[in-house]
């Protein structure tokens, strides 16, 4: 290899900053990004210049040195020589995506253009998540993608997202750089949201350039304005919201158009049989018919009762496939005591019972199916319901804490296994991934009991912490817990406090119910599954089926 780039810096001649020799300079002088030699790192860099005065080459810089994704070129320097500046990031061997949709032997499958557009929506989640502020890429089209053309480079995704010069910035009014954040670089047609036409830029504008890339993967065309994507099935109504002249008809956040996407292509060997359909009957009320319902990540904030009583009888009452995870040890031990009786004397793991297979991580077990976690002990199957799985809190206690990206990647391989993954965490427990779980999941659900004061507090109490996790606060449902007709405050008070449209219902309190719970003389929550089905129904139907703005 040295003797090789000894020949092409001779041959090419030229040699920026005594460190970077342009592999063919004659053959790229008119491309913008160059291949090179860095004879420093003896590897491989691509180099991109601009005009110095060229506030595109600036905005690129200041964004990709802020960036780590593994679907995203690393960066390496910046520099100024003879009135041009240069930016050098990683080498990617690759097409645009562009190019590869137009190939003549062009085969990829559907599940393999959903896998490829959920490695894009992936590499925006992270952008959009950014914790400097979101950052709308603004100018995402198939040739600014590139396709590694079936590498397997150190587990490094298949696609890349190249130039970042039309990149805007969210931050806050005083930690924009007015000279970058408010300038607005004109994009493609054909990928471009109509209001960025008009000058605004948005999270959703990014989501309707994603639409136009799969509508393209798809079709081998860019989408015309208001065209509906000419095919049916699970492609058409994920189009039709991504593709919306109006921003607010779209799907409120990339991550819940990768939820979509994900169902989406779950391979149906992975379900039971009954759960392959993503509209099978689900009858929550005598004759009722969920024709639309959607797979979730839901953490139960404190109230470990409710939660253990949510995860069984939705998948006993309701068969859903769910599992159930604590986060922290002591958690784990009372979850036994509410859905068996049994309060174990110590977590399922111990100081000297360490997975040898999570020495690396969570996330080795995170691109395993859920019959892996059963089999390594990540998950124990429940004796209450066949469906209803217990998942071990030591993934949270020990190894979520290193990466905030790891409970995201939980969320997805949730979706790709589970109806519903219900997370329970300790309201007094303020670590890293409770925080996680609150920021990540879909859905924040909090069970104050029903009267004024602990309602009233339970609010000022998530509304604080929308702002302090990045939780929003329309994420937050409430559920009015031990709910008495005559003491309690009444319905229509909660539903004022909390907010209609946050507000799923009430669990009422029982004697009996008490009485069995505190006494611990027969297994709790089998013993009063059909009084309270009618009112988890109620819950689960607002959860798993919201409803969706019509386009």
């Amino acid at each position: 290899m040295g003797a090789l780039c000894t020949k092409e810096t001779q041959e090419s001649g030229l040699l920026l900053q005594k460190r970077f020799s342009f592999v063919d300079s004659e053959a790229n002088k008119e491309n913008k990004i160059q291949k090179a030699w860095d004879s420093a790192s003896q590897q491989y860099v691509a180099v991109k210049r601009w005009p110095k005065a060229d506030l595109a080459g600036v905005r690129e810089v200041s964004v990709l040195s802020a960036l780590s994704h593994p679907g995203i070129p690393l960066f390496f320097c910046s520099f100024e020589e003879d009135g041009t500046r240069y930016l050098v990031r990683e080498w990617v061997e690759g097409i645009s995506l562009e190019q590869f949709r137009r190939r003549e032997d062009f085969s990829l499958s559907e599940q393999e253009i959903l896998q490829l557009f959920s490695q894009l929506c992936e590499i925006i989640c992270y952008l959009h998540d950014h914790p400097e502020g979101p950052l709308i890429h603004m100018d995402l089209k198939p040739a600014n993608v590139l396709y590694r053309c079936g590498q397997n480079d150190g587990g490094k995704p298949a696609l890349m997202l190249i130039d970042f010069e039309g990149v805007q910035s969210l931050r806050a009014p005083q930690d924009k750089n007015p000279e970058l954040d408010d300038t607005i670089r004109l994009t493609s047609p054909f990928y471009t949201a109509p209001e960025a036409l008009c000058g605004e830029f948005l999270p959703e504008c990014d989501i309707y350039s994603l639409g136009a890339i799969l509508f393209f993967l798809l079709t081998g065309r860019a989408p015309r304005y208001g065209e509906v994507f000419p095919g049916r099935g699970r492609f058409r109504h994920l189009l039709k919201r991504c593709l919306a002249r109006e921003p607010e008809k779209r799907f409120s956040s990339v991550r819940e158009l990768l939820r979509t996407s994900v169902v989406s292509m779950a391979a149906p060997s992975a379900l039971p049989e009954k759960q392959k359909c993503g509209s099978r009957k689900m009858v929550l009320f005598p004759g009722h018919f969920l024709p639309d319902w959607r797979r979730l990540v839901v953490t139960v904030d404190g109230n470990l009762c409710f939660a253990c009583e949510l995860a069984y009888l939705a998948a006993k009452v309701f068969q859903l496939r769910v599992a159930l995870f604590a986060t922290s040890p002591w958690l784990e031990n009372r979850m036994g005591y509410f859905l068996d009786k049994q309060v174990r004397e110590s977590s399922l793991v111990c100081e000297d019972d360490e997975p040898f297979f999570l020495a690396g991580g969570i996330h080795p077990m995170l691109r395993k199916p859920s019959e892996d976690w059963l089999r390594e002990e990540m998950l124990e199957q429940s004796r209450m319901a066949d469906s209803l799985f217990v998942g071990r809190s030591v993934a949270f206690s020990r190894y979520f804490q290193k990466q905030e990206n790891d409970m995201r990647e939980f969320c997805l391989w949730g979706y790709r296994n589970f109806d519903l993954v219900i997370l329970v965490t300790d309201l007094y427990q303020d670590n890293s991934y409770r925080q996680s779980a609150l920021k990540y999941s879909d859905t924040v659900l909090a069970a104050p009991c029903s009267n004024i004061e602990e309602i009233e507090r339970s609010c000022s109490y998530y509304d604080g912490l929308s702002e302090a996790v990045g939780t929003p606060s329309f994420a937050v449902r409430y559920v009015a817990w031990e709910y008495h007709g005559e003491a309690s405050l009444p319905e229509k008070g909660i539903s004022f406090l909390v907010g209609a449209s946050r507000y799923l219902g009430p669990v009422s309190f029982q004697i009996e119910r008490l009485r069995c719970r505190n006494s611990g003389t027969q297994v709790f929550c089998t013993s009063f599954q059909d009084t309270l089905a009618k009112e988890y129904g109620r819950i689960l139907n607002g959860l798993l089926c919201p409803q969706i703005p019509e386009s």
